[in-house]
C-alpha cells in the first residue's frame, strides 16, 4: 500500500520508477511472477535510463546487475563517426554548405585557444584546460563552435571537456538527456562514454580481473576521464585516490618505483593503482560489484555493515546504504555501464 502511494505521489521519474520496482519484488517474494514482471515493465518505462528502471529491466529479463556483455568492440572509427554527425548537423540546424565544421579562424585565433595550444606544449595541462574551458562556456549556446571545439577538445585529450560539449550538442538540439537521445547520431555517445585510456584501461582491467566496463564507468563517474582532477577531499586523478591509500598500495606492489603524490596526475600510474584498489574491494565482497563499488566510494568498513544488513539481495543492499552520496554514487555507476554495455557490447 505504502508503495502504490508511493506512485501517486512521485515528482520525478527515479520515485516512481524504485516504487514499481520494489513492488514487483514483492510480488515476486508473494510468488506472483507475472505480476512482479508487469511491475518491472513499468519501471522500465517509466525511467528507461535511470537506475530503478535499467535495475527492473534486468530482473524482468533474469539478468545479473553489472553482467558485461559476451563480446566488446571497444575500438570505434571515431573519422567516420564524426562525419555522419556533421551531415547530421548541417541538416538539422540547416547550415550553409560553406560553414567549416572543423575550422573557425575566429575561433582559432582567439587568445583563448592560443594560449592553450602554448600551454599544452609546454606540459601546463591544467592551465591549458583553463583556456578551453573559458572557449567551451562562451560558446555553449553556438552549436556550430561547440560542434568544432569538440574536435579540439578530442584532439588535445581534454576529455572532460569533450564529454560537457557533447552534452551541450544534444541539449541545444532538444534533447535533455543524451543516454536517452536515439535520434542524434552516435558519435556524441561515444564521445559521451569514451574509451579514453584504452590501451591502458584494458590492461590494467586484464591484470587485476575487474570487468574493463565497470572500470571505464568508474573513472566516468570520478574524474570524467580528467587526469589533473583533484576532489575538496584531496583524491587525485583518474580514478580519484586518496595519496595515503596509493601510497600504501605502490609500496605493495612496488609500482610506480619511488611513488610520490604527483604520480597520480599521471593516468598510466593511476589507472594501475586504481584498478589494483578496486580488485581488492572485489576480492572483499566475493565478487558483488555493488559493494565493491560502495567501498571504493566509502570505505570497506560501511559496505560491510551494509552487506550484512541486506544479505544477498542487492536491491536491498543498495537500499541500505546510508549515505545519499554513496547511494548516488553506485546508482550512477550503474546508469553508465549501462550506456558503455549499449554502445559497446556485442
Amino acid at each position: 500500500a505504502s508503495l502504490n502511494r508511493a506512485i501517486l505521489l512521485a515528482l520525478e521519474p527515479l520515485e516512481s520508477a524504485g516504487a514499481y520496482l520494489w513492488l514487483g519484488k514483492v510480488s515476486e517474494a508473494l510468488g506472483d511472477a507475472e505480476k512482479a514482471r508487469e511491475y518491472w515493465n513499468s519501471a522500465a518505462s517509466a525511467d528507461p535510463a535511470g537506475y530503478y528502471g535499467l535495475r527492473a529491466k534486468e530482473l524482468a529479463e533474469g539478468k545479473q546487475a553489472f553482467t558485461s556483455p559476451e563480446r566488446l568492440d571497444l575500438r570505434i572509427d571515431m573519422k567516420n563517426a564524426r562525419e555522419v554527425a556533421a551531415a547530421w548537423m548541417r541538416t538539422s540546424f540547416d547550415l550553409p554548405p560553406q560553414v567549416d565544421l572543423d575550422y573557425s579562424a575566429e575561433l582559432w585565433n582567439d587568445a583563448r585557444f592560443l594560449r592553450a595550444q602554448e600551454y599544452w606544449s609546454l606540459g601546463l595541462y591544467p592551465q591549458a584546460r583553463q583556456q578551453f574551458e573559458s572557449l567551451r562556456i562562451d560558446n555553449r549556446l553556438d552549436v556550430v563552435n561547440s560542434f568544432r571545439l569538440l574536435k579540439a577538445f578530442l584532439d588535445y585529450g581534454f576529455y572532460a571537456s569533450a564529454i560537457e560539449t557533447s552534452q551541450t550538442i544534444a541539449t541545444l538540439s532538444g534533447y535533455s538527456d543524451i543516454a536517452v537521445s536515439e535520434s542524434l547520431p552516435a558519435y556524441f555517445s561515444y564521445v559521451y562514454y569514451g574509451t579514453y585510456y584504452l590501451p591502458w584501461v584494458q590492461d590494467a582491467a586484464d591484470t587485476y580481473g575487474v570487468p574493463v566496463l565497470v572500470l571505464f564507468s568508474l573513472i566516468h563517474q570520478e574524474s570524467r576521464f580528467q587526469p589533473f582532477a583533484v576532489s575538496s577531499a584531496g583524491a587525485q586523478g583518474l580514478l580519484q585516490l586518496m595519496p595515503q591509500t596509493a601510497q600504501t598500495i605502490a609500496t605493495e606492489i612496488n609500482y610506480p618505483p619511488n611513488f610520490s603524490a604527483e604520480d597520480l596526475g599521471v593516468p598510466l600510474y593511476n589507472l594501475t593503482l586504481g584498478a589494483n584498489y578496486l580488485a581488492r574491494q572485489y576480492f572483499v565482497f566475493d565478487g558483488d560489484p555493488y559493494a565493491a563499488l560502495a567501498a571504493y566510494n566509502s570505505g570497506p568498513g560501511n559496505a560491510r555493515e551494509w552487506k550484512e544488513i541486506a544479505g544477498e539481495d542487492p536491491d536491498l543492499f543498495v537500499g541500505s546504504i546510508r549515505y545519499l552520496e554513496s547511494r548516488t554514487y553506485v546508482r550512477k555507476i550503474a546508469e553508465i555501464f549501462a550506456q558503455y554495455t549499449r554502445l559497446y557490447g556485442k
